[in-house]
């Protein structure tokens, strides 16, 4: 966001996504999964989040991300009535730059924001993990074309690691875009602004979010031939 100035401004880059929850290593009942109810499987990896826009003009606001999809996988009957499922909800947007200050990471989501479906109802539930924030932006007064603000970087989700795993980088001054996120459930990266010599402005997007994962294992048992 730029505020007004002829070689000096003020310069504001918004906030990386927040990393989405996840459920690892849940065990479906066994009910569910021996009742040969004859229906099917449906598996659901969620789109990441997308970035914000830059302001459209001088001073003005940045407009926000939006926030990660739901991942799921749910199990139906044969009539296609819904049996069972369980939900990881997407990470939470980062907040675009206003007209003067930078924009807020996007927060983590809470333990509890999993549900679970059984009993033919849905109910909260604890998440195995629910990553990181993002990072904020940040500001520079008395900037100029060398020198402005670098956007926030996404939260990294732990899905695969035990340890938080950075999600997109926030935009810098060889970039105005924010990078998009690496990891399952990482958030995207916030956008900076880029000035040449002549304070002509290259407008950064922010990055998009990484997307979700949905995925089940099973084991196949085999009646062995008589002797």
């Amino acid at each position: 966001v730029l505020e007004s100035g002829a070689q000096r401004f003020n310069s504001f880059a918004g906030g990386g996504g927040g990393a989405g929850a996840y459920i690892k290593n849940y065990q479906i009942p066994s009910d569910i999964v021996s009742s040969n109810i004859g229906g099917k499987i449906v598996l659901y990896s969620a789109a990441g989040g997308a970035g914000g826009s830059s302001a459209s003009s001088s001073g003005g606001n940045a407009s926000n991300g939006s926030n990660g999809n739901t991942s799921y996988i749910e199990i139906y009957d044969k009539d296609n009535v819904l049996k069972w499922g369980i939900r990881a909800l997407g990470g939470n947007y980062g907040y675009g730059a206003s007209s003067t200050d930078y924009g807020n990471g996007g927060d983590e989501k809470g333990i509890n924001s999993c549900q679970l479906y059984e009993n033919g109802i849905w109910k909260s539930i604890n998440c195995t993990g629910v990553g990181i924030k993002g990072t904020n932006g940040n500001k520079v007064e008395s900037a100029s074309s060398t020198n402005t603000a670098t956007g926030g970087s996404g939260g990294g989700s732990m899905y695969n690691s035990s340890t938080a795993i950075g999600g997109g980088s926030g935009g810098s001054i060889s970039s105005a875009n924010g990078y998009n996120g690496s990891v399952y459930g990482a958030g995207g990266g916030g956008a900076t602004i880029v000035f040449d010599s002549s304070n002509n402005v290259t407008k950064g997007i922010g990055g998009n979010g990484a997307n979700g994962v949905a995925e089940i294992t099973y084991d196949l048992a085999y009646s062995a031939a008589a002797g």
